[in-house]
C-alpha cells in the first residue's frame, strides 16, 4: 500500500537517523540511505523501488523529484545531489586524518603525493599517499577500484578507517572528474596544489575549458578556511587560480622557475639522477635528487612547498629529499643486464604534453638516440592522438608506434590516427603491431649511449583488448626483453 513520504531538504535532515549510506540498491540494508543518482549507463532512481524493499529509510535524490512508493520513507532533495551526497558520508563517517592536501593538474599528480608521503615519512609521520596507484604507505589498508579520486562512499569511509588506523597524514590526487562530481566536497582539505595543465580527458569533459574548471574548482570550493594554495607559477593558468584562490580567502604560495616560495635557480642533469640548487623563502639549498628530468625538479618542489604549508620544517625537509624515490612507472629506470649499454625507461606519460615533457627532460641525459614505444588509449579522447604523433615525432630520434590499451577499438585504426600527426616524408617511424614486439623491436635499435623510454602504462599491469585482457607490466616486460633480444 502506499503510503505518504516525507520530502526534506539536505539542511533539515538528520544525517545520524540513518545507518548506512550506499549507492547499489542490492547494498542496502534495514535504516540505509540509498543514493539515486543518474550516471551515464544507469539512473538510479530506476532502482528506489528495490532500495525501499531491501529496508532503505531515506534517499538522496535531485530537487524536483515527486513520486510515491510504497513504504514510509524520507526523501532528501537537492539541486546538486552529488555534492550533498559528499557532505552526507562526511557528516556520518566523520573521522579524517588530521593533515590532508590534495593535489591536482594534468600531469605530476601521482609523483607530488608520493614524494610528499615519503617526506612525511621521513619526518617520522604516519603517512599515507591515495591516487592512482591506489593506497600506498604506512596501513594495510587498500580499497576497490582504480579511480584516481574514488568513489565518494569507498573514499570517506577510507578516510574514517585511515584515522582509525592512526594515519594523520594524507596526500591525495584529486582528479577532474572527482572534482566535477563533488566527491572531495566534505574532505578536509588544508593544502591544495596545482601542477600543470593540457588536454586530457575530452572523453569526459565537454571541452578544455570545462576541464581546467573542474581542476579550479579545488581551491575556490575545496580547502578549509584559511587553507594554502601550492601552485605552479610558470603555467599561464597561474594568474586565474591564484586571484580565485585568494578571493576564497587562502594563502597562495609558488614554486617553479618563476616561483616566489620556492624557485628553482638551477637543475644540472647527472647520468643517474640531477642536482638541483632551489631557493625557498630567500634561502638557497643545494640537493641531489635520484630521479630523472627537469619535471621531477618541479614536483619535488610542489611536494616540498605543501610539506612545509602544512607545518614540516624547511630544514627537516632538505636533508631527506636525496632518499626519494621516483613512484613507479614515472621515468622508472630498468635494467636487464650487467652489460646493456643503453638506458631504458618506464613512464606512464599519455597525453602530448607529458610525452613533450617527458622526452625533452630524458635528453640532457642521453648522449645518443632516445627511442620512443608509445601508442594511445581505446575509448578515450581521439583528438589528441595525432598530437601525441606530433610530440613524439618531435622530440625523440626514432618513434616507435605501437597499442596501449586499444580497448573496443581496432589498433591498427588508433595507430593511425597517431601516424596522421607525423608528416609523410618523416625518417625513423615505425609501426609495429603488438606492444611486445614493439619493445623488442626498439632494444635491437638501441646502441651504446641511446636510451628507450616506454610510455603511456607505467605503472599497469594489464592490456586491455576489446574481448580480452592481458597481463602486462612495463617494466617486466621490457627487464625480459632485454634478457631476450641477446648479448650486447
Amino acid at each position: 500500500m502506499s503510503l505518504t513520504n516525507a520530502y526534506l531538504s539536505l539542511e533539515e535532515f538528520d544525517v545520524s537517523s540513518v545507518k548506512g549510506v550506499v549507492h547499489d540498491s542490492r547494498q542496502v540494508q534495514p535504516g540505509f540511505l540509498f543514493v539515486a543518482l543518474s550516471g551515464e549507463e544507469h539512473d538510479g532512481r530506476d532502482y528506489i523501488d528495490r532500495a525501499i524493499e531491501n529496508g532503505a529509510s531515506a534517499i538522496l535524490v535531485e530537487q524536483g523529484y515527486q513520486q510515491n512508493h510504497d513504504g514510509c520513507v524520507v526523501f532528501v532533495c537537492d539541486n546538486n545531489p552529488r555534492k550533498a551526497l559528499s557532505f552526507i558520508l562526511s557528516q556520518f563517517y566523520q573521522d579524517q586524518p588530521e593533515h590532508i592536501v590534495a593535489v591536482t593538474g594534468t600531469n605530476g599528480k601521482s609523483s607530488v603525493v608520493h614524494f610528499l608521503r615519503q617526506i612525511w615519512h621521513a619526518l617520522g609521520c604516519k603517512a599515507v599517499s591515495l591516487g592512482t596507484l591506489g593506497v600506498d604507505g604506512d596501513t594495510s589498508l587498500q580499497i576497490d577500484g582504480s579511480m584516481t579520486t574514488p568513489d565518494p562512499v569507498v573514499m570517506y569511509r577510507l578516510l574514517r578507517d585511515l584515522k582509525r588506523d592512526d594515519v594523520d597524514y594524507l596526500a591525495m590526487e584529486a582528479s577532474s572528474h572527482g572534482l566535477d562530481q563533488c566527491r572531495l566536497d566534505g574532505v578536509r582539505v588544508g593544502v591544495a596544489a596545482f601542477t600543470s595543465f593540457s588536454q586530457d580527458h575530452l572523453d569526459y569533459h565537454k571541452d578544455q575549458d570545462a576541464y581546467f574548471k573542474a581542476k579550479a574548482r579545488l581551491f575556490s570550493d575545496e580547502i578549509m578556511q584559511e587553507g594554502v594554495a601550492v601552485l605552479n607559477a610558470d603555467v599561464p593558468e597561474y594568474g586565474f587560480l591564484a586571484e580565485r584562490a585568494e578571493q576564497s580567502g587562502h594563502r597562495v604560495w609558488s614554486y617553479g622557475y618563476k616561483g616566489e616560495d620556492c624557485k628553482i635557480r638551477n637543475v644540472y642533469p647527472l647520468i643517474d639522477g640531477q642536482y638541483v640548487e632551489i631557493e625557498i623563502f630567500g634561502r638557497v639549498y643545494e640537493i641531489q635528487l635520484s630521479l630523472i628530468g627537469g619535471f621531477q625538479a618541479m614536483n619535488i618542489c610542489c611536494a616540498v612547498l605543501c610539506a612545509v604549508a602544512d607545518g614540516a620544517d624547511v630544514e627537516k625537509i632538505i636533508a631527506c629529499l636525496s632518499d626519494i624515490e621516483a613512484v613507479s612507472g614515472r621515468m622508472e629506470g630498468v635494467r636487464g643486464s650487467k652489460e646493456q649499454p643503453f638506458a631504458a625507461y618506464v613512464d606512464y606519460a599519455h597525453t602530448p604534453q607529458a610525452l613533450e615533457v617527458a622526452l625533452q627532460a630524458l635528453r640532457p641525459h642521453v648522449k645518443g638516440d632516445i627511442l620512443c614505444i608509445f601508442g594511445c588509449g581505446g575509448d578515450r579522447d581521439q583528438v589528441k592522438r595525432p598530437l601525441m604523433g606530433r610530440a613524439v615525432y618531435e622530440n625523440a630520434d626514432i618513434v616507435i608506434i605501437t597499442d596501449d590499451n586499444p580497448r573496443s577499438e581496432a589498433p591498427e585504426v588508433i595507430r593511425a590516427q597517431i601516424r596522421a600527426g607525423i608528416p609523410e616524408d618523416a625518417q625513423n617511424i615505425h609501426m609495429i603491431d603488438g606492444r611486445k614486439d614493439a619493445i623488442e623491436f626498439a632494444i635491437s635499435k638501441a646502441k651504446e649511449g641511446d636510451a628507450i623510454l616506454l610510455a603511456g602504462k607505467g605503472h599497469e599491469n594489464q592490456q586491455i583488448f576489446k574481448n580480452h585482457v592481458e597481463t602486462f607490466n612495463d617494466v617486466e616486460e621490457l627487464q625480459k626483453a632485454i634478457t631476450r633480444v641477446g648479448t650486447f
